[in-house]
């Protein structure tokens, strides 16, 4: 009772990854998958350090239950996504990251993720990659024969006033590998927005965007 509401007060939790004490009510537990895609070497995400800090990875597993008692609350999805609204500190993770932060949102109660900028994408024409929402323009899977072959047809004058954009190749190749590709597939069309490519729905997005 008494030493708990004390603890509330004082700057007495671990924090990761400089070994600070801070205020439990600054501080948040993530699970190991979060901690190690969101607390990265050099910069991490703005709103950690801003606006929480996570209990440090030595202390957290072994005293999870008394964190909780002393205010320290576990990492919710409304936390993820203020980090990852950080567009800048996006661009410098790596397909692979990508790849298992889609593996870990597709496990979240999270609501509709299309209008956040956390899709890497190739826009045809042009070789960087972007961190774009499907709100900005839609983003495909990359096309098969088929749909190549279509995407060759459309003429440059709707490919430029439309543009196309398609995920890296590295990434669509760990997402095609990976044991549970279909169900991870059909989450990011329905989490983010991402589409197989076809002529008939380029055609539908094309609309959507002349009305």
């Amino acid at each position: 009772g008494e030493i708990q509401k004390h603890l509330l007060q004082e700057a007495c939790v671990l924090t990761s990854p400089n070994g600070a004490l801070a205020k439990p009510e600054f501080c948040l537990q993530p699970s190991d998958a979060w901690r190690e895609l969101l607390e990265t070497p050099g910069r991490p995400p703005a709103a950690l350090g801003n606006d929480f800090e996570f209990a440090h990875s030595a202390i957290a597993p072994c005293f999870a239950d008394i964190l909780n008692q002393i205010g320290v609350a576990d990492l919710q999805a409304e936390d993820i996504l203020a980090c990852l609204r950080d567009t800048a500190w996006l661009e410098a993770r790596t397909d692979e990251w990508f790849f298992r932060l889609f593996r870990e949102l597709s496990c979240l109660e999270a609501n509709t993720l299309e209008d956040v900028k956390i899709i890497p994408a190739v826009v045809l024409g042009h070789k960087n990659r972007e961190i774009l929402a499907c709100t900005d323009h839609p983003v495909y899977f990359r096309p098969d024969k088929d749909g190549a072959k279509a995407l060759r047809a459309i003429p440059a004058w709707l490919r430029k006033a439309k543009p196309v954009a398609f995920l890296p190749k590295p990434l669509q190749r760990l997402i095609d590998e990976c044991d549970d590709h279909e169900k991870l597939r059909e989450w990011i069309t329905e989490g983010l927005g991402v589409y197989p490519f076809t002529p008939g729905k380029y055609c539908v997005d094309v609309l959507d965007y002349l009305q």
